[in-house]
């Protein structure tokens, strides 16, 4: 009988080999760029319309039009109600959808290859004839109006929201994506029209084709069903601004009666084309990127202040936000920020260990095929290669040049981009036990759950 030795955390492996999809670019005449990758490995086929507008094209106070446009995609055209688009992609077993992020709004389809002409035909008719029907515009409106109402009740979002108001204030960040409860009342079926009218055109979009299919039955399809899409001026945006925090400042949204506080502790990220990206990546899974992150570690397991704690640098068009994340015990908030900023600190102070300078880095080259497993995470490998601008090699390069970061870099990335002394803090939960613990250690200002600042 043989036993396992258990004392030990076993070695890492080498990484297995990986080798994101080969993709071909072409354009049709009216400007709409595709991208194309085949994959035999199953006889599925992703299409995926990516719009490179997004939320940061809402006019002020009609916040959500970017976002109900592409809700609406789905909800019928001039030549089919949203039932008969149901009914016929359901009964050729094709899974589609549309949603939006901070980067670009999309209209997507999975489908099995021997239906993919048909599935096309009204693949194309939701992109280039939405219809908007008034009732679906009311539906989904009620929709997301009911969604804003449960916010008040949920802690880990009004930490998140106040967080990102108060770092971005007036700029389209600072409020939800899907818009507010105001601003959605005031949004009308011609706001969406015109929203998808000077958007939603080829010279400002990009089709995706991934799966078994061959380069020329894509180009067929393609100029078929989007050929005659007139193309258009595209509306563009100015020089964007932003400002880190001058420094530290506090704030607790009062929610009465909380078992456990949320914490998000931060500022401004960096651009998803800095040349430190990869550093930055490495460095952030060392502060807080996977479960053996010294923050986990610190307010996990040495402390059990929570069950997980986490760092995150967000990436858009814009400067996304750098963060922590983390739930905790109310009576221990103020030590488990005290703990964070000293892991941020002491990481901008000496240089990491080779062990847990690889341990990093073997974590994010090992977990990095999971995220192309399938077709649509392949399309949206390759939306994110075309809204961020990266080069066609970037995934072919990922692995290579994070196993290049050094503990010089780490040290370096640290020291420039953590700021331990500018962060924005917000804590939601009882203020009563939050402001006891934290106003002996800072300035502290008070919000109700609805955003409104409280006085004493």
């Amino acid at each position: 009988m043989t036993t396992t030795e258990r004392t030990q955390i076993p070695a890492p492996t080498e990484p297995r080999p990986f080798h994101f999809p080969s993709f071909e670019r072409f354009h049709l005449n009216n400007g709409l760029q595709i991208l194309f990758a085949r994959d035999k490995h199953f006889p599925l086929v992703n299409v995926t319309l990516c719009v490179h507008s997004s939320a940061l094209m809402d006019a002020p106070g009609k916040e959500g039009v970017a976002h109900l446009t592409s809700e609406l995609l789905t909800e019928g055209t001039a030549n089919r109600t949203s039932v008969q688009i149901a009914n016929e992609l359901e009964f050729m077993g094709v899974h589609y959808g549309s949603h939006s992020d901070w980067n670009a709004l999309y209209l997507e389809m999975n489908t099995l290859a021997r239906y993919l002409e048909p599935a096309f035909d009204v693949f194309s008719d939701m992109a280039l004839h939405p219809s908007f029907p008034e009732e679906e515009l009311e539906r989904v409106r009620k929709e997301l109006m009911v969604e804003r109402l449960r916010v008040a009740d949920n802690p880990s979002r009004l930490a998140s929201e106040k967080f990102s108001n108060l770092l971005y204030g007036m700029f389209r960040y600072g409020r939800p994506i899907e818009g507010t409860y105001e601003s959605l009342q005031k949004i009308t079926r011609q706001d969406v029209a015109a929203f998808y009218e000077h958007h939603v055109l080829p010279g400002n979009s990009t089709l995706i084709v991934v799966g078994d299919v061959t380069r020329k039955k894509v180009e067929n399809l393609a100029e078929a069903f989007f050929g005659s899409w007139p193309p258009a001026e595209i509306s563009t945006m100015g020089e964007m601004e932003f400002k880190q925090p001058l420094k530290t400042r506090v704030a607790v949204v009062h929610k009465p009666d909380s078992a456990q506080a949320e914490l998000r502790m931060g500022h401004l990220g960096i651009a998803r084309n800095n040349p430190d990206y990869y550093a930055v990546t490495v460095m952030n899974e060392i502060l807080g990127g996977y479960f053996l992150s010294r923050i986990n570690m610190n307010l996990r397991e040495e402390h059990g202040y929570t069950y997980g704690a986490h760092s995150i640098f967000s990436y858009r068009k814009g400067l996304g936000p750098f963060f922590i994340t983390a739930a905790i015990h109310s009576e221990n908030v103020a030590d488990a920020v005290q703990e964070v900023l000293k892991e941020v600190r002491y990481l901008r102070s000496e240089k990491v260990e080779r062990e847990e300078l690889e341990n990093a880095k073997g974590q994010l080259i090992g977990v990095f095929p999971i995220a192309f497993e399938t077709a649509d995470q392949i399309a949206m490998g390759l939306a994110n290669i075309v809204i961020s601008r990266l080069p066609d090699d970037y995934y072919h390069k990922f692995r290579e040049r994070i196993a290049a970061v050094t503990a010089e870099d780490v040290l370096r990335v640290a020291q420039k981009y953590l700021l331990p002394d500018k962060m924005l803090i917000v804590v939601t939960g009882d203020r009563e036990q939050l402001i006891a613990q934290l106003r002996p250690l800072f300035d502290v200002t008070v919000f109700d759950q609805n955003g409104n600042l409280l006085t004493e």
